[in-house]
């Protein structure tokens, strides 16, 4: 019987290639979280900061062609003073030429925990996010310049 010794360059190459498969695989693993704050801003759903364009494209998923939307009151709601409430009225257009639909808004505080019904269009109790706050737009070059003078004491 012959007794096979292993060959010391061949150990050594296996331990390297373990461990090369052990740092790619780490490196697998962790690329979801190294490239998520690229893909995240691309995911999230869409946002909005008014309840017209909220129910507008909520109606647009159900497959309707939405021109306008218009609540009809605002807080406190006539029936319910504990929640906020109101009318909507949906203007739609689309093959059978253009007509207005009446549905209801109700939110359960104040104006979050939102949802709408339009029984016309058999669109019952859809909820709806919670609106973002109005966001103000970027300032422009020449105003952070100004800001940054009137913070460091120069007048402009």
């Amino acid at each position: 019987m012959t007794s096979r010794v292993g060959n010391p360059s061949d150990d050594k190459d296996r331990q390297v290639r373990r461990w090369v498969n052990i740092i790619v695989l780490i490196g697998l693993l962790e690329l979801p979280y190294l490239i998520w704050p690229w893909i995240a801003p691309h995911v999230q759903p869409k946002r909005y900061s008014n309840h017209h364009d909220q129910i507008a494209a909520a109606v647009r998923r159900h497959g309707y062609t939405v021109t306008a939307v218009y609540l009809d009151q605002g807080w406190p709601d006539r029936i319910n003073s504990q929640t906020y409430g109101t009318n909507l009225a949906i203007h739609l257009t689309g093959g059978f030429g253009s007509t207005t639909v009446s549905g209801r808004l109700e939110c359960r505080v104040e104006k979050r925990n939102c949802w709408y019904q339009v029984a016309t269009l058999s669109i019952s109790r859809e909820e709806l996010t919670d609106l973002a706050p109005p966001t103000k737009p970027e300032p422009s070059w020449p105003e952070r310049i100004r800001d940054v003078l009137v913070r460091l004491g120069m007048q402009v």
